[in-house]
């Protein structure tokens, strides 16, 4: 039995008074057959979560640890919630055993000067936790979900969109046991802050592959020196086993890149 409800739907979520949910998988509109069931159920994902929700949701959802999976999606009109909530609201991810795939992606909200974060972490035995939320200050976000909800130690990959390059690596602290990272380019010439690490705290003593992937319809263009640049950065102890550039256009000697000290194969784009 899985349940999607949304708060945003003025016909499925009332307050303050005990809501009905607009769900899907469960007959009827009744809130209490969700909620006297709430630990049963395998994969929740709440959308349109308002801090008026909040504590109904986290009561409701967020105490079962072994639950499958848990979405919690809040609106991109509300922003920069004070830390303690934004703590709170991450916590969802101390469920997850090591070893931890984590995926952080990030766009530009429609209106605002602020971005729109979403958190993916997959832990042993498959166990999914979500989080999207906006806020003006990523770096700050980034450095508290690692302080407050996922031990550094667990992630074994990651998947970072590469807008957020720079601030990840400057907030994220040291990822000890960090082993394949995944960078995500849109199409077109790429101008970003990627290559820009330069002072960064993190380092990855265990990384072994690194990926630099168009997803794209337009191939994106990076530099044979902005990825140099980006490897050197990072400060490796020991080679990586392989660098892999894929759907990517290279402008640059592509033959440094072939020769490189900091990884033991590299992979170049057809």
């Amino acid at each position: 039995l899985d349940v999607d409800v949304d708060c945003t739907d003025p016909n499925g979520w009332q307050t303050p008074a005990p809501p009905p949910a607009s769900h899907v998988g469960i007959p009827g509109d009744t809130w209490t057959g969700i909620a006297s069931r709430a630990a049963l159920l395998p994969n929740v994902r709440v959308r349109g979560v308002t801090h008026q929700h909040h504590p109904t949701i986290m009561a409701l959802f967020a105490a079962e640890a072994n639950r499958r999976s848990l979405a919690l999606e809040y609106p991109a009109a509300i922003i920069d919630y004070p830390a303690e909530l934004t703590d709170n609201i991450l916590s969802i991810f101390a469920h997850l055993q090591s070893p931890v795939n984590l995926t952080v992606s990030g766009s530009p909200a429609l209106y605002g000067r602020f971005e729109v974060l979403t958190f993916t972490g997959m832990g042993l035995d498959e166990v999914h936790r979500e989080v999207t939320l906006s806020t003006t200050e990523p770096g700050r976000i980034i450095a508290s979900f690692f302080d407050q909800s996922l031990p550094r130690t667990s992630v074994r990959s990651l998947t970072l969109d590469a807008s957020l390059w720079k601030v990840f690596l400057q907030s994220c602290g040291d990822l000890p046991n960090l082993e394949h990272v995944l960078v995500r380019f849109p199409g077109g010439p790429y101008t970003s802050s990627f290559g820009d690490t330069v002072g960064a705290p993190s380092t990855w003593p265990s990384l072994r592959t690194l990926r630099l992937v168009g997803v794209g319809v337009e191939r994106p263009i990076l530099t044979v020196q902005t990825i140099l640049n980006t490897i050197h950065a990072l400060r490796l102890p020991e080679k990586m086993q392989v660098l892999v550039l894929e759907r990517i256009d290279l402008l640059g000697p592509t033959h440094e890149l072939a020769q490189m000290d900091a990884a033991q194969r590299v992979v170049l784009p057809q």
